[in-house]
């Protein structure tokens, strides 16, 4: 039950992030059609669901040598990876990408530490 709700959340927190990078963003481009941000918004949390604890599984050392700063740039890895795997989103720089990170990262941070006070209150 509870990889259902981690993927429920990330699922919702993605599209909130790609919503807000679309709009601000110059160089972040979403077609702006329903299904397309949600099939994106899907595909990025399965992504960060099942591949990204693999990835810092095996690359813990170096995150913990850089106090966590790899974790940043293991997160605009993956959204990076979206853009190469899909051709409805697209990525036109690295300061363009490394902003929607910020994004994606922080509305992450905000939404999971929101949902756990939820959860403790019951």
């Amino acid at each position: 039950m509870k990889i259902i709700s981690k993927l429920f959340l990330s699922f919702l927190t993605n599209i909130i992030a790609i919503l807000i990078a679309n709009r601000y963003l110059s160089g972040f481009e979403v077609k702006e059609n329903i299904e397309v941000i949600f099939y994106l918004s899907g595909s990025l949390a399965l992504i960060n669901v099942f591949l990204k604890p693999i990835i810092k599984f095996f690359l813990s050392p170096f995150i913990f040598i850089t106090f966590g700063i790899l974790s940043f740039f293991i997160n605009a890895g993956l959204l990076y990876l979206l853009d190469f795997l899909n051709n409805d989103i697209k990525i036109n720089s690295l300061s363009d990408l490394l902003i929607a990170t910020v994004i994606f990262s922080s509305l992450s941070l905000l939404l999971s530490f929101s949902a756990k006070s939820v959860y403790k209150k019951k």
